[in-house]
């Protein structure tokens, strides 16, 4: 409350004492001081919390510095919906069956991992590294791996509807059986990969490299294919006219 003040003389307002209403105002900010200490008190855990999937730590907010270091790892059917693995350490990880949907995998290491019937739908997994690693059968329907190394890894009919692979290595990979419908694979690396009965129907292979490419029953309907530059004769040539002889 507010209290008025008057002329000594004329009894007249003219201001207000704010002095109940500065000690309410005291008592709020040390009310809402104690709200942080009393969540801890009672066992809320932070936002910014890191999460623990059986033997592993999640770390929040990951830095080069600080990350997710499990090495090994029993992930089977773990769900780490939206989760930021960036830079994680997952070599070797068994991830059968787990659901990792709009996951971040940034300059993650899954080499020789397991994602068997893993769904990544919508991952980013920008330059992650997952050589020889096992997506047999795994969903990566829109997911974004630009410059993704996937040397020598299984995706034996693995789900990459409208994946964007830009960049990406998949040199040696197994591709057999896979759905490519849509992906997007230009500049990347499919030299010696088996495509062999692989649906690339609409897929963009601008500038991609396919030396030694195994495209055996391929479903290739309506495939940009990288720009190939046309020779400078070709033997089917028309052969040049020649102008008349003078006499």
């Amino acid at each position: 409350m507010m209290y008025p003040f008057r002329r000594k003389d004329t009894g007249q307002a003219i201001g207000v004492r704010p002095v109940r209403a500065r000690r309410q105002l005291m008592a709020l900010i040390g009310a809402a001081s104690l709200v942080v200490p009393l969540a801890l008190i009672s066992g809320a855990a932070p936002a910014w919390a890191d999460t623990v999937i059986g033997t592993c730590t999640i770390v929040s907010n990951p830095t080069l510095a600080l990350h997710t270091d499990c090495p090994n790892a029993d992930l089977t059917g773990a769900d780490l919906t939206n989760m930021d693995l960036s830079f994680a350490d997952l070599i070797g990880a068994n991830l059968t069956g787990a659901n990792l949907t709009w996951v971040t995998l940034t300059y993650a290491n899954l080499d020789n991992a397991t994602l068997t019937d893993a769904t990544l739908t919508y991952a980013d997994m920008g330059d992650a590294t997952l050589t020889g690693a096992n997506l047999s059968g795994a969903t990566l329907a829109h997911a974004r791996m630009l410059s993704t190394d996937l040397t020598g890894a299984t995706l034996t009919r693995a789900n990459l509807t409208r994946a964007n692979l830009t960049g990406a290595t998949l040199t040696g990979a197994h591709l057999d059986g896979a759905d490519l419908d849509g992906a997007y694979l230009a500049g990347a690396d499919l030299d010696g990969a088996d495509l062999a009965g692989a649906d690339m129907a609409g897929a963009t292979l601008y500038f991609a490299t396919l030396a030694g490419t195994n495209l055996t029953g391929a479903t290739l309907t309506g495939v940009w294919f990288p720009q190939i530059r046309r020779p400078r004769r070709l033997a089917w040539a028309r052969p040049r006219r020649h102008g008349r002889c003078r006499a």
